[in-house]
């Protein structure tokens, strides 16, 4: 019996298309894989940011609303700490329930240059409170770390960024904003790179005394 056999090959330019092809696919993939891990590194700074800020807010929310003023002496005015932005509160102290020259002031001070850091003292050295003798967490010789990459610290922005200067005091309210950033130093602060996270807060410190 005979048998017709079609032999079959495969010639050099469809060779050498089906290897571009296949580089092509690899390629594609490994812009994906490259593109995803950079979504999850970006994903993961940003909540990271998120979670700073939101945590510095809730502290000094907690720390406000226990501040005590009245119309001549107000719970809370902004100063400066060699030249660091400050917000100076007052805490009964005393305890007579009044704003008076025994009441504490409690201080948040923020660094607008390395290491960028919003830092917390409740016990003043003097009234200036140039030196924090309460608690220090190491990082610094002056109060306890509330948040790092702090890139703004004061009254809400318009437009944003730079800010508009120190926080809001109005009545018995304190409005806040806190932008923070994975590279305060770097010029290009909100880029998929280097992401920004802004949060605010109003703040009602409700212990005013009548005097």
């Amino acid at each position: 019996m005979n048998r017709t056999f079609k032999e079959k090959s495969v010639t050099l330019i469809e060779l050498v298309i089906g290897i571009a092809i296949l580089g092509i696919i690899i390629l594609a993939i490994s812009q994906l894989d490259l593109f995803s891990n950079a979504s999850i590194v970006y994903a993961q700074r940003r909540t990271s940011l998120s979670n700073e800020a939101s945590m510095a807010l809730e502290h000094i929310s907690k720390h406000l609303t226990q501040a005590i003023g009245d119309w001549d002496e107000p719970a809370a005015e902004n100063n400066v700490i060699d030249g660091d932005r400050a917000l100076f509160f007052y805490i009964d102290g005393n305890g007579n329930h009044m704003r008076d020259a025994g009441d504490t002031p409690w201080v948040y001070r923020w660094t607008n240059a390395p290491p960028y850091l919003l830092r917390f003292c409740d016990s003043c050295g003097d009234a200036a409170c140039d030196s924090c003798i309460g608690d220090n967490d190491g990082a610094t010789a002056w109060g306890v770390v509330v948040a790092r990459h702090v890139l703004y610290f004061g009254r809400p922005s318009d437009p944003d960024p730079p800010g508009q200067g120190a926080v809001a005091l109005q009545g018995n309210y304190a409005t806040i904003e806190i932008q923070t950033c994975q590279n305060p130093a770097a010029a290009n602060c909100g880029t998929t790179n280097n992401p920004q996270v802004d949060m605010q807060a109003s703040i009602r410190m409700p212990s005013y005394s009548s005097n």
